[in-house]
């Protein structure tokens, strides 16, 4: 992964870890902290179909769709200034879901733009006119993406207003009205577009990490 990533010399930096690496469960993420060592920025797009006679949230992967579609037209402009509220540090605690490996949900978003593109809604279908969400980030939570995307579609129906973003933002927990709760966007739309390593791993703090997970495979196997 570090060569596919252009940093195949730093393979050789990692010292040798002291117990044998084959046939044993390994904790890489570890709340993150391999993750946050390795990773930089990372930039993810979320494709979405608006106008189309049908939702697709619940046709899953299997029709090959390569956008949400959604059966009603969404307020670009809205949703933009929206989008610009997430620019920054903030606690993104209400976009993510709960998995029990997480307990700091501050996170640094670095740009998020929402614009018109062409591209496939289908596979197989001719090109046709896209809303684009491009979250450029470090460090996203489980499910982050999906969440931002679907919380942004909510102000583009004029289902939420644009200072809710704010009020999630603000939030120091979950909903606790169901009926409120954000969902995460299908995942039809997702797309990894860019991603890229600490320009300074520190190599030495990487090797200690991944030691301790090492050794916490082995008593928990």
């Amino acid at each position: 992964w570090l060569e596919a990533s252009g940093r195949g010399a730093n393979l050789h930096a990692i010292l040798p870890l002291p117990v044998p690496l084959r046939n044993m469960p390994l904790h890489w993420d570890d709340g993150g902290r391999v993750c946050q060592v390795l990773m930089g920025p990372k930039v993810y797009d979320y494709f979405v179909r608006p106008g189309a006679d049908f939702d697709s949230w619940g046709c899953g992967n299997l029709g090959g769709f390569l956008a949400w579609h959604v059966p009603y037209s969404l307020n670009l402009s809205a949703m933009q200034s929206a989008a610009s509220r997430l620019i920054g540090v903030h606690k993104f605690q209400a976009f993510t879901s709960d998995h029990g490996l997480e307990n700091n949900w501050t996170r640094r978003i670095i740009n998020v733009s929402v614009e018109l593109v062409q591209g496939q809604a289908r596979r197989g279908q001719d090109a046709t006119e896209l809303l684009r969400i491009r979250i450029c980030g470090e460090s996203f939570l489980y499910r982050m993406v999906r969440f931002i995307a679907f919380s942004l579609i909510l102000v583009g129906r004029g289902v939420q207003p644009v200072s809710w973003i704010d009020h999630l933002l603000d939030m120091r927990g979950r909903f606790r009205n169901k009926s409120r709760r954000l969902s995460p966007a299908p995942s039809q739309g997702l797309r990894l577009v860019h991603m890229q390593l600490q320009d300074d791993i520190d190599m030495e703090h990487l090797h200690k990490l991944l030691t301790s997970n090492c050794e916490r495979g082995i008593q928990q196997s």
